[in-house]
């Protein structure tokens, strides 16, 4: 499907107030809007057309079981990197913020 919904499985738009946030593996990467972690998975090995697996608004522990139900692959250097993160959505948010505004 393709769609400007970006439910899961649809073709992934990547707006204005998206970021990558992490390299998972080869073809899966985490992405992240102002509500949550968005979890997209290359098509046809094009790093640019991404199909949405899924969204996660809540708690990293949530991401992670997304990712095993999803069959995602994920580097160890990935997995230690999100080992790092806080818990929640929004602490993680929070402390890019407080990043943002450090450097300023």
């Amino acid at each position: 499907r393709r769609g400007g919904d970006n439910s899961p499985g649809t073709f992934f738009n990547k707006g204005k107030n998206m970021q990558h946030v992490l390299n998972l593996s080869e073809n899966f990467d985490v992405y992240a809007d102002a509500n949550q972690w968005i979890l997209t998975k290359a098509r046809n090995n094009d790093a640019e057309a991404r199909t949405v697996l899924g969204y996660v608004g809540g708690t990293k522990t949530t991401l992670l079981r997304l990712c095993r139900e999803k069959s995602v692959v994920v580097w160890p250097i990935s997995m230690d990197a999100i080992n790092e993160w806080p818990e929640r959505f929004l602490d993680w948010k929070k402390g890019l913020s407080d990043d943002v505004a450090k450097r300023h």
